[in-house]
């Protein structure tokens, strides 16, 4: 039977579009849900395009402990086991996390992507931080999300470089033009991992 699968998103969704694109490719993960926490998120949208459910669940004017409250109860009415997170713009509480902690995972079955070579330039503006330095690269981390701010178990990273001739942009849709490749390639590794019953082989 398929593990079943929650996008958490808060913007335009590309990510998200990404893993949608791959997930009828997937033999044990069923990614039957995107949720959002704001109204106006264009990933909304991606319920006309692709055969998934998508929710507005709003944060806003909500402590993060009545927001968590309305999540969990919707993603176990879903029977949701694993949580993917594309650009999803709230910290999770670590009472949140535990409620998807698996013994045999040794982790919270949630993942998340960070524009940045972790564990430098942690928390918001990642890309504007890795920018603004004077490293000469940096890269896209995706790895499993514990209760401090990214710094989780790190599945996989990819680093690309900083040309002196970069503008933020140029160096921003490079490393989306990484994300966009990254996470659907992660999935695809963890949908083989949870078919041999074998959680290292994800970290390979």
């Amino acid at each position: 039977m398929k593990q079943k699968a929650a996008i958490l998103a808060s913007g335009r969704g590309s990510n998200a579009q990404k893993i949608l694109e791959i997930k009828d490719s997937l033999v044990n993960i069923d990614i039957s849900l995107l949720i959002s926490n704001r109204q106006k998120a264009a990933c909304l949208n991606l319920e006309k395009e692709y055969d998934i459910q998508t929710l507005l669940i709003s944060s806003k004017n909500l402590s993060q402990q009545e927001h968590e409250r309305l999540l969990l109860k919707k993603l176990k009415e879903h029977n949701i086991s694993w949580i993917f997170l594309a650009g999803y713009m709230k910290i999770l509480s670590s009472y949140f996390l535990s409620n998807f902690y698996d013994q045999a995972w040794k982790q919270n079955k949630v993942i998340n992507i960070h524009p940045s070579l972790l564990p430098k330039f942690k928390g918001l503006n990642a890309y504007q931080q890795a920018f603004a330095s004077n490293d000469d690269h940096s890269g896209i981390t995706i790895h499993f999300v514990n209760s401090d701010v990214d710094s989780g178990r790190i599945i996989t990273q990819k680093k690309f470089a900083k040309d002196k001739k970069d503008s933020l942009d140029d160096f921003i849709q490079k490393g989306l033009k990484i994300e966009h490749t990254l996470y659907p390639q992660v999935l695809k590794q963890l949908d083989q991992a949870l078919n041999s019953q074998r959680p290292e082989e994800l970290f390979k």
